[in-house]
C-alpha cells in the first residue's frame, strides 16, 4: 500500500513498560513539559511530554520508555496549500476525506472495495483490512495475508470478508466480516476494514452512522477512530459491553462511557448505530450515542488523545473479539456535520 503508514500494530502500552529493564532517571520532565500524565488501568502512570517522549513515573523518578510519536508527523504527512490539505504519498498527494456514504452496491466483489492506486484514492474510502486470527497472529502475517489477497494470489484462512447479498433482503448487498475465537497466546481476533483518508482532529465534530447485524457471539468492537501515527493507534471506539453499546478511549486511563437504558444489541436483526464526537482532550469533549434512533449517551468528557492528535482512520466491522462473531454491515456514513 502506497499510503504512508504509522506502525500498523504494536504490542500494548503496558507490556512495553513491562519490559524497560534500565534504572529509573532521577528527574521527571519538568511540568512545562508535560502534555498528558494519566494512570494506566494496571495501575502504572505514564507521562507523555510535548515532544512525543513517554516516561513511566516511578516512586524515585521517571524511565523514558519509548516514544508515543514523533514530532514532525503532521508536516511529514500532511501538506496545507492554503487550507486544503492533503496527504503526502511518495505517488503525489492525496485529499484527505472528512464525509463519505457508503452501502457497498457499486462493487463487482470484495477486492474491489479497496483502492490500490493513488487514482483509486480519490474515488473510493477503503485502504486495507485485517485479519488476525490463528493462522494470521503476526502483524507480517496478517499484513502478507492483505496483500496476496487484494492482489489475487491467495484466499482467506481463518477469518473472512466478503460482499454478500443482505440475509434479510435479497435485493440489497453489504459486507460480511466473519472471526473465528482468538487462542490464547493471541490478544484479540479482528477481521475488519480500514480507512486511512479521514482527518479531524481538536474541536471538529465527527458524525458516523452504520448498519450492524450479528449472529454467533457478540464481538468486542464494532468501530474505531483511530490516529495511526501515535503509538497503539490512539482514539475512541463503539464497543459492546454487557451486551450493551458503549464508548471506550483505547488511550490514557481506557475510560468506557456506559448507559443505564433498558435497550441491548439484538441478534441476527438489523439495528443503527449513530456516535458523535466533539472532539477534546479535556473533559470538554462531547460523546453521543444513538441506537436504532434512542439517545443511550451524551456526556462530556476526553475523547482526543492529546491536543495535536489527528484522528486519521476508521476501522470497522470485527475490531476486535474474543469468541466467534460474524457481523454484517451496511450504510456508512460519515461526516464533520450532522446527516
Amino acid at each position: 500500500m502506497f499510503i504512508k503508514k504509522a506502525i500498523i500494530a504494536i504490542l500494548p502500552v503496558i507490556l512495553l513498560l513491562s519490559s524497560c529493564k534500565e534504572d529509573p532517571e532521577a528527574n521527571c520532565p519538568s511540568e512545562d513539559q508535560i502534555e498528558s500524565q494519566f494512570t494506566q488501568p494496571s495501575g502504572e502512570e505514564l507521562i507523555i511530554t510535548k515532544d512525543g517522549k513517554a516516561y513511566r513515573v516511578f516512586p524515585d523518578g521517571c524511565q523514558y520508555v519509548f516514544d508515543y510519536y514523533n514530532n514532525d508527523f503532521r508536516s511529514e504527512n500532511y501538506a496545507d496549500n492554503n487550507g486544503e490539505i492533503s496527504i503526502i504519498t511518495p505517488e503525489g498527494n492525496i485529499p484527505i476525506l472528512t464525509a463519505f456514504s457508503e452501502d457497498f452496491e457499486s462493487y463487482s466483489d470484495f477486492v474491489s472495495v479497496f483502492f490500490t492506486t493513488i487514482q483509486e484514492a480519490s474515488e473510493k474510502v477503503w485502504g486495507s483490512m485485517t485479519l488476525q486470527s490463528p493462522s494470521a497472529k503476526t502483524v507480517d502475517e496478517y499484513v502478507a495475508l492483505r496483500k496476496c489477497i487484494i492482489d489475487g494470489t491467495c484466499d482467506f484462512i481463518d477469518n473472512r470478508i466478503s460482499l454478500v447479498e443482505d440475509p434479510k433482503d435479497a435485493n440489497n448487498r453489504c459486507l460480511k466480516f466473519e472471526a473465528v475465537s482468538k487462542t490464547e497466546d493471541m490478544v484479540t481476533s479482528k477481521s475488519s476494514i480500514q480507512s486511512p483518508l479521514l482527518y479531524f482532529e481538536n474541536g471538529d465534530d465527527l458524525w458516523f452512522s452504520a448498519d450492524f447485524l450479528i449472529q454467533d457471539e457478540l464481538p468486542t468492537s464494532l468501530a474505531d477512530f483511530e490516529n495511526e501515527f501515535f503509538e497503539g493507534n490512539p482514539g475512541p471506539r463503539v464497543i459492546i459491553s454487557n451486551n450493551k453499546l458503549a464508548i471506550e478511549n483505547k488511550f490514557g486511563d481506557k475510560r468506557i462511557y456506559r448507559h443505564v437504558r433498558d435497550i441491548t444489541i439484538p441478534m441476527d436483526q438489523w439495528f443503527n448505530v449513530v456516535v458523535h464526537f466533539k472532539f477534546s482532550p479535556d473533559t470538554d469533549g462531547l460523546i453521543e450515542l444513538w441506537q436504532d434512533g434512542v439517545q443511550l449517551i451524551s456526556a462530556n468528557g476526553v475523547n482526543l488523545p492529546l491536543i495535536n492528535s489527528i484522528q486519521n482512520s476508521l476501522e470497522i466491522g470485527i475490531s476486535a473479539t474474543e469468541s466467534k462473531s460474524t457481523v454484517f454491515v451496511d450504510n456508512v456514513k460519515l461526516d464533520h456535520q450532522e446527516f
